[in-house]
């Protein structure tokens, strides 16, 4: 056979990863962690590179292309490269060869096979390697939060099950997701050739409900396998390995699926459509400054004066034996504060406003030029909501901005410098992975319900400025295909996030008020007014609830039969 032909090479290899494993060979622990970090940069690096030089120049279709010219017949090249294509798809010597493009696949495909297996296997030896089976409440984390001792012990034994359901979970989700897509798409087809049947992206089974499965969902069985093995190096490797794959999926797969199909997966639609269009408002801080608009620069100036004033009540007091002016506890509790007066304030506007219209009204007659006591408007009925609308978008925009500053100033105090020991263990970094993971959601899941959506339902639009009679057809793609309010349900995880890598239980109860306040502002202000706009076009159930749901009553139905068994 021909060299290229590396399936049975792959044998011998997980061979000495289980020599590895079992400690046979006398090597330090850590050597197991070598073939898991190779294969894994491997992947993500050389598969990788491979896959995107190929997405902008074709170069591995190029150099087959050369190999199979007939002046390379009999070469070094054709005997491995093109040997190997004829040897795995059990071609003989005078079969035509497939083309060029096809041959090129061949060829990435044998590298899948290696690279891919060896990775899930270097990953389950080390897991394997660094399995910790003795257990002590007292040395736990837990313990640390002082928790008593049967609480300690529930603990223990529920991360067992949940490691469990967590390696089942990600297998499943990989079977439906190759089910669902077929060896075409699972070997990346669409960078070497288009299929007639394959011009659209799908969005079936498990890819209704999860974004790119087998990154997300896929990669349970790693977090399982550091539940079962309690490490906490297993954790920072699988913590890692995951965030290696996101940055592979941004960087080579979605700007491949942007070109070829016009989108990341589902663009173009919105929460309530941006069907009304204004200019872009700023967004915290950052995203659509504007250096001409001067309330931007207000708002710049107002966090500006707040992070001045926290840096200050942050300086020791004399008096009180070099302690802060302000103890951390007074920051989170502001930041609480702060958090629980504006969204009451925005719940309050937008409840009046859906009720009286008394925002929008304000603007029709407190307008300069408007005569004293006239009953005509200084300014038409339509020319007021879309005044009264680029005022609440301004005061939104602070009431959103000030409460998460105030948050993020208290972090900074609840931080402290790691000391030379924790950098060494992974616990640390363990714990900064997970608070790195939690942001990355929390980013993902705002940045696409506010590109779905617009300006428009971002800032509570349609409680200003009804859409047209046409255009109440709500549309659902982005993070909104998955979840019905991705902004609510996902994006606040950044601040349970911040609470993780700030190991600080007031920072984690800020965060549940943060959540758990907007929760309430949706279910009391936002879905009614959208049930009462919106009528019968608001879906019942997201994708995800739908066959949660329709997974429980199978369940009920499986359960109720087998008890009429026994009647």
């Amino acid at each position: 056979p021909s060299p290229l032909s590396f399936d049975r090479a792959v044998l011998p290899d997980w061979a000495a990863h289980a020599l590895d494993t079992l400690n046979l060979p006398t090597l330090p622990k850590w050597s197991v962690l070598v073939p898991a970090a190779f294969w894994r940069v491997m992947y993500n690096v050389g598969l990788g590179g491979l896959l995107r030089a190929q997405s902008k120049t074709a170069w591995l279709t190029r150099a087959v292309a050369a190999i199979m010219r007939p002046a390379n017949k009999g070469s070094l090249a054709d005997w491995w490269v093109i040997g190997g294509v004829r040897n795995t798809l059990g071609l003989r010597a005078d079969e035509p060869l497939p083309p060029a493009e096809f041959a090129a696949w061949v060829v990435a495909r044998q590298w899948v096979n290696v690279v891919l297996p060896n990775d899930v296997v270097a990953f389950a030896c080390a897991a394997l390697r660094y399995i910790d089976l003795q257990y002590e409440c007292a040395t736990s984390l837990w313990a640390a939060a002082g928790l008593p001792q049967a609480v300690c012990d529930s603990i223990y034994y529920a991360g067992y099950v949940v490691g469990v359901g967590l390696i089942y979970a990600s297998v499943l989700s990989k079977v439906h997701s190759h089910r669902v897509i077929g060896e075409y798409a699972w070997h990346w087809g669409d960078f070497f050739f288009l299929v007639e049947r394959e011009t659209e992206l799908k969005f079936d089974g498990i890819y209704e409900i999860a974004p790119h499965p087998m990154y997300s969902a896929g990669y349970g069985w790693t977090y399982g396998a550091a539940l079962i093995s309690r490490s906490w190096t297993v954790m920072a490797m699988a913590l890692a390995a995951h965030l290696l794959q996101l940055v592979f999926l941004a960087v080579v797969e979605t700007p491949h699926i942007e070109k070829l199909y016009g989108g990341s997966g589902g663009n173009g639609g919105g929460k309530q459509g941006d069907q009304v269009k204004y200019t872009d408002a700023n967004i915290m801080l950052l995203h659509n400054f504007d250096p001409f608009r001067a309330g931007d620069w207000s708002l710049v100036i107002a966090v500006t004066l707040m992070v001045a004033l926290g840096i200050a009540v942050s300086q020791p007091d004399p008096d009180a034996s070099g302690r802060p002016m302000v103890s951390n506890q007074a920051l989170v509790a502001g930041a609480i504060i702060l958090r629980v007066v504006t969204v009451a304030i925005t719940g309050a506007v937008l409840w009046a406003q859906d009720r009286t219209q008394f925002w929008t009204r304000h603007f029709e007659h407190d307008q300069p030029g408007s005569q004293p006591g006239s009953r005509l408007p200084a300014v038409s009925h339509d020319e007021a909501k879309r005044v009264g609308f680029e005022e609440w978008r301004r005061l939104q925009n602070v009431l959103q901005v000030v409460p998460s500053v105030a948050f993020f100033i208290a972090a900074a105090r609840e931080w402290a410098l790691p000391s030379r020991e924790e950098l060494l263990h992974p616990q640390f970094w363990s714990l900064h992975g997970i608070a790195a993971m939690l942001i990355i959601l929390s980013l993902w899941a705002f940045s696409s319900s506010y590109s779905e959506s617009g300006d428009y339902a971002w800032f509570y639009g349609d409680f200003f400025v009804p859409p047209p009679n046409d255009a109440t057809v709500l549309t659902y793609d982005g993070a909104y295909r998955f979840l019905n309010h991705p902004d609510v349900v996902l994006g606040y995880l950044g601040y349970y996030g911040v609470a993780i890598a700030c190991r600080s239980w007031p920072l984690a109860a800020a965060a549940l008020v943060t959540h758990g306040v907007h929760v309430v502002l949706l279910n009391a202000v936002e879905l009614p007014h959208s049930r009462k706009l919106y009528a019968k076009a608001m879906r019942a159930d997201a994708a995800l609830s739908r066959h949660i749901k329709q997974g429980a009553r199978r369940a009920r139905a499986a359960l109720a039969a087998r008890l009429r068994l026994y009647e």
